[in-house]
C-alpha cells in the first residue's frame, strides 16, 4: 500500500517521528552521532539499490550484510577502540580512491545511459557494497552507541546494523528512477567525500575524548529540542 506524502496519516508520522528524534537527542545527544553514521551508509547504499537495476532479494541480502557487518564490528569494538585514532587516520586514503571510484563510475552511467546501454545493474556497486568509509561510519556509530547506551557486544551491532538494514530496505522498496540519475547521485557523492576528507581531523579529534553527559535536560539540550521542533515544522509546512 503506497502512502500519499499529503495525506494526514504521513503527516502525523512525520511529526512523530521528529519529536521522537528530537527528545531521544536530547536525552541521549551521543545517539545523534549514532543516528547520523548509521543513517549515511544506509542512503548511500539504499539509494544506490534505489536507482540501480537491481531486485527485491539483491537489495535484502545487502542488508543482512550490513547487519552483519555492523555486527562484527561491535564485537571486536574493544579490542579496536585503542587503535580507532589511527584507523581514522588511513580512511583519507580510502576517502580519494572511493570519491574518484564513484564521480568514474557516475560518468560511465550517464554516458551510457545517452548511448542507449543501462549498466546500473553493475555501477551501483559502487554505492551498494560496504566500503572501508562504511566501515568507519558504522564503526564509529557503534562507539557512539556503546557510551551513550552503556551496553557493549552484540547488542551495540544489532541496534546500528538493524537502522542501517532498515534504512536500505525502504529506500529500496521505493519506485525505480532513472538510472542516469544514479551516475549523478554518484558523481555527487564522490565530491562529498573529497570534502569529508577535510572533516576527519577533526573526527580523530573528538574520538580521543571520554563522552559524559547528564541524564536531564540542560538549557542546550533544551535549546536542541527548539531547533528540531522548528525543522519538522517547517517540513510538514513544505508537504502540506
Amino acid at each position: 500500500m503506497k502512502l500519499d506524502k499529503n495525506s494526514l496519516a504521513a503527516k502525523l508520522a512525520m511529526i512523530v517521528f521528529a519529536l521522537a528524534f528530537a527528545a531521544i537527542t536530547a536525552f541521549k545527544p551521543l545517539l545523534l552521532g549514532v543516528l547520523a553514521g548509521a543513517v549515511i551508509v544506509a542512503i548511500k547504499a539504499g539509494i544506490g539499490c534505489r536507482y540501480g537495476a537491481v531486485g527485491k532479494r539483491a537489495a535484502f541480502v545487502l542488508a543482512m550484510v550490513y547487519l552483519v557487518t555492523a555486527i562484527i564490528l561491535s564485537h571486536f569494538l574493544e579490542l579496536i577502540i585503542p587503535s580507532i585514532s589511527h584507523l581514522l587516520s588511513q580512511t583519507v586514503l580510502f576517502h580519494a580512491a572511493i570519491s574518484l571510484l564513484l564521480i568514474f563510475a557516475g560518468y560511465e552511467t550517464i554516458k551510457r545511459i545517452q548511448c542507449g546501454f543501462d549498466i546500473s545493474n553493475k555501477t551501483f556497486l559502487a554505492m551498494a557494497i560496504p566500503c572501508p568509509v562504511c566501515f568507519g561510519a558504522t564503526l564509529i556509530s557503534c562507539y557512539f552507541i556503546a557510551e551513550a547506551l552503556r551496553i557493549s557486544g552484540i547488542a551495540v551491532g544489532l541496534l546500528v546494523g538493524a537502522i542501517i538494514a532498515a534504512g536500505i530496505i525502504l529506500l529500496s522498496l521505493q519506485k525505480k528512477e532513472n538510472p542516469e540519475r544514479l551516475g549523478k547521485i554518484m558523481i555527487l557523492l564522490g565530491v562529498y567525500y573529497i570534502f569529508g576528507m577535510l572533516l576527519i581531523p577533526a573526527v580523530i579529534q573528538g574520538m580521543s575524548f571520554k563522552y559524559s553527559f547528564p541524564e536531564s535536560f540542560s538549557p542546550y539540550s533544551l535549546l536542541l529540542l527548539f531547533i528540531l521542533a522548528l525543522g519538522a515544522l517547517k517540513g510538514v509546512k513544505k508537504y502540506a
